[in-house]
């Protein structure tokens, strides 16, 4: 265990943290800078649409009695809902800005995800240790995000670095994990 500030951190905790770091470099070094190409109605429609399930079952466990779970539960939607934000703005398209942009569906979306993720990572932080807290909000906004903009966005990676962009995602996701 390490002493900062005359507090102890447990080896598990230092671990996530130091995991997750290395985790989010290697997913930012393997990503080939793209645009997000031919996307699909039927996605664009379907991460509108996820807000409405995503914000039921966010508040309801909000207001659930605080238990071990929660806070974590709490975490981890927060991350889903950050990470949503950023797939909800890799495919609206902003050729100069205008008043008008902000009163469509996608931009009204993407404020009440971030507006959620807002209110579920208080919540969660008030529930949990920050450092459980930010490794599962990190593992649920990066690495969820990530794999669907493979899938469904025309994201790619640098050539010969998928070993490392998986090694990443396991990096970010074991770090989650090995606080519980």
């Amino acid at each position: 265990d390490k002493y900062i500030f005359k507090r102890k951190i447990p080896r598990s905790e230092t671990f996530a943290i130091i995991s997750v770091m290395f985790g989010i470099v290697m997913l930012g070094v393997s990503a080939k800078p793209t645009a997000a190409t031919n996307v699909n109605h039927l996605f664009i429609l379907s991460t509108e649409l996820f807000v409405i399930p995503l914000g039921i079952i966010g508040l309801s466990v909000l207001k659930s009695v605080k238990n071990d779970y929660s806070g974590i539960v709490l975490a981890a939607f927060s991350g889903l809902t950050f990470g949503i934000t950023g797939i909800i703005s890799r495919f609206i398209q902003f050729n100069s800005f205008s008043f008008k942009y902000i009163f469509q569906l996608p931009i009204l979306v993407l404020a009440i995800y971030g507006v959620l993720g807002m209110v579920f990572l208080a919540a969660a932080l008030q529930r949990d240790n920050i450092n459980r807290v930010n490794s599962l909000l990190y593992s649920a906004e990066l690495a969820i995000p990530s794999i669907l903009g493979i899938m469904f966005l025309g994201d790619r990676v640098k050539d010969d670095l998928w070993p490392l962009m998986i090694l990443g995602l396991i990096l970010v996701t074991i770090g989650r994990s090995e606080e519980h």
